[in-house]
């Protein structure tokens, strides 16, 4: 018997609408059903827990609940719920290492099976995407800014800190599965230069750091005294690999005038401020953009033209003949 997935009642007359529950469900479907069964209750204990009020869903839900809420005991927050899933534990154990630096969000409480997290919600709040996108902010300024965060927070895991981060190998799962068994979706010149060049990485690692893993516009957000980096994947590799996701965001970047022009500023700005060879960064991005056209064929059906402007700008680089 197929199970249905309804609509999502949670207090405070919140309801989710079934097409948004079922993208929560990314950890597995069986369990994911069960998990369900069990979120009204406990975000409901949740806020008796930490005394909040006005609880409401974040506008930028997407794989996981988010809900903004005022709490008496610690202001403003963020409730994020999850299903159970190494992933979700991981983002905890990120957030406790990389909220040292001073430039995460706060992370209040959380349970270590990945279920639930209290943040501090970050005010004003509004992400470096939104001021990229209306052209508040050049591409340039957000490159820097990017830039300028990303040196300041890499940094290797704190010796004797007991981690579940997966190394670059286990990072690039998705892209091996692809390399034996082509889609015919992702052209297969840019699935063979990625694999090609993904190989090279691995088997020449630079020095090991904790990395952010999913280091774009969507994930900085403006605070009141500057800027504050929030949902980290938690990932263990050369920092170089931290720029891929910057070159495939933000929405509607593969829509840009002169691709590859942009991309080769991006990769002067993230060279200059982190000290990394163009060639170094030009191989992680490209890995990294051919990574998340991996990663989309997986979640479902999707625009596939995206995947063929983004990685063909980048191939268009001087860099493509190293």
């Amino acid at each position: 018997m197929t199970t249905v997935i309804k609509d999502l009642h949670l207090p405070n007359e919140i309801v989710i609408p079934a097409e948004q529950v079922k993208g929560t469900l990314w950890g597995g479907f069986a369990s994911g059903v069960a998990w369900l069964q069990r979120l009204p209750a406990m975000v409901e204990q949740l806020c008796q827990r930490f005394e909040i009020s006005d609880l409401r869903p974040s506008p930028e839900m997407r794989m996981n609940l988010v809900l903004f809420g005022e709490s008496a005991i610690h202001g403003p927050v963020v409730l994020k719920v999850a299903q159970p899933h190494y992933e979700a534990s991981n983002e905890i154990v990120s957030m406790r290492i990389l909220g040292e630096t001073g430039h995460y969000s706060r992370l209040i409480d959380a349970d270590d099976s990945g279920s639930w997290s209290l943040q501090e919600r970050v005010l004003p709040g509004e992400m470096l995407e939104t001021f990229a996108r209306s052209g508040e902010i050049s591409d340039a300024e957000a490159a820097q800014i990017t830039g300028d965060l990303m040196q300041a927070t890499i940094a290797p895991v704190p010796a004797g800190v007991t981690h579940p981060f997966p190394d670059l190998d286990r990072w690039l799962k998705s892209l091996w599965e692809h390399a034996r068994n082509p889609k015919g979706i992702i052209p297969a010149e840019q699935l063979d230069l990625a694999v090609r060049h993904a190989r090279h990485l691995v088997a020449n690692p630079g020095a090991p750091m904790l990395l952010h893993g999913d280091f774009h516009h969507g994930n900085i957000v403006q605070s009141e005294t500057g800027w504050t980096i929030i949902d980290p994947k938690g990932l263990i590799a050369e920092k170089a690999f931290e720029v891929g996701p910057f070159f495939y965001n933000p929405i509607g970047v593969d829509r840009r005038d002169n691709l590859p022009q942009l991309y080769s500023d991006r990769l002067d700005t993230f060279s200059r401020v982190l000290g990394i060879d163009r060639v170094r960064l030009w191989r992680c991005a490209l890995v990294g953009c051919v990574l998340s056209d991996c990663w989309s064929l997986e979640d479902g059906p999707v625009d596939h033209t995206h995947f063929d402007t983004v990685t063909a700008a980048l191939m268009q680089l001087p860099e493509r003949h190293s």
